[in-house]
């Protein structure tokens, strides 16, 4: 089980570049990272584009290769 959140990272980027490298070290189908997931997390409810600015935003999806 990882622990991170965004206030123990040095910054948002940060943060999202080190759970892009947890997602990429997941050697499992994605069904059963879904399935596991959904037991454990419930669905935020926070709207991130009245949290976040447009650059960080951003910085998330260059994380992600999501560009």
């Amino acid at each position: 089980m990882v622990n991170s959140r965004r206030e123990f990272d040095a910054s948002l980027q940060a943060h999202a570049e080190k759970m892009a490298e947890i997602g990429a070290l997941i050697d499992y189908p994605a069904t059963a990272v879904d399935k596991a997931i959904s037991k454990q997390f419930k669905k935020s409810t926070k709207d991130y584009n009245n949290l976040l600015t447009a650059d960080e935003i951003q910085d998330i999806k260059n994380a992600f290769g999501l560009a």
